[in-house]
């Protein structure tokens, strides 16, 4: 008997309309198999993007990275930016760590994508603090990251 397994959806979103270079996130569901889900991811892109023609990723196996919770410490952060690009759109998304809470990823998929997050509680509150710090240092990463690239292609 061959049983028919569903893989589990794929959790991202990304909007063009976001003001910074990261305008996305990806949710994997298991950190540990992230090339598993690239290509289902890429496979979603691909019907809002068009053909994708490139992907960048800024890290390297095994690397280490920021964890994404209420206590974000002082000073650079290592997330993980995931960068695809078609003949016509860019899609940079945050990689959200897998045991990151799913209230907090939440806000994180709010605030990349810039979809008004209505946010009253305190704790809330603190999860939107917390992820824009994360945003802000993921977009001044994803910016070194771009002008790194293209330095490297006017050599």
């Amino acid at each position: 008997m061959v049983l028919n397994a569903r893989r589990p959806p794929i959790r991202f979103a990304y909007s063009l309309d976001a003001p910074g270079p990261v305008n996305g996130a990806w949710w994997p569901q298991a950190d540990q198999h992230l090339s598993g889900e690239l290509a289902a991811l890429v496979s979603e892109l691909e019907t809002r993007m068009g053909r994708i023609i490139s992907i960048n990723l800024n890290w390297e196996s095994r690397s280490p990275r920021s964890p994404m919770t209420r206590l974000v410490p002082l000073g650079p952060m290592n997330h993980w930016i995931a960068s695809f690009s078609s003949a016509t759109d860019r899609a940079s998304l945050l990689v959200i760590p897998a045991v990151t809470r799913s209230d907090m990823a939440g806000t994180i998929f709010r605030i990349c994508t810039a979809i008004p997050t209505g946010m009253s509680v305190a704790s809330a509150q603190a999860d939107y603090q917390a992820a824009s710090r994360i945003l802000s240092e993921a977009n001044r990463k994803c910016s070194l990251d771009l002008k790194m690239a293209s330095d490297d292609e006017l050599v």
